[in-house]
């Protein structure tokens, strides 16, 4: 209907798929913060809020929030899909380095 207009025939799935994604890079960003507010603790050092890169990370999920929310055409909906699924892959594999080192940040490319 209104959602397969906007988003062409297999438009449900695809809204089901970045509406998955987001909520999972949603809920791993979360993950990373309370993650920086456990370490500051357990160093008995102030919390200041989030790092840049969570904070970063927020954002890029805060975008993609809205497209849930308004879906982009079919065009556009494969690229949501293949950011959203980026995001979650970098966040999980953070996920996987903490304990350690800053591992974190993603190379940076020439």
């Amino acid at each position: 209907m209104n959602s397969d207009t906007k988003t062409g025939p297999h438009g449900a799935d695809a809204l089901q798929k970045l509406t998955e994604l987001v909520w999972r890079a949603e809920l791993l960003v979360d993950v990373e913060e309370r993650v920086e507010q456990v370490i500051c603790r357990g160093e008995e050092l102030p919390y200041d809020g989030p790092s840049e890169q969570v904070t970063d990370w927020r954002r890029q999920v805060c975008r993609l929030l809205a497209l849930v929310e308004q879906p982009p055409a079919s065009a556009e909906m494969g690229e949501a899909i293949a950011t959203a699924s980026r995001l979650v892959q970098l966040l999980e594999r953070h996920g996987q380095g903490v304990g350690g080192a800053d591992t974190a940040a993603p190379p940076t490319s020439p």
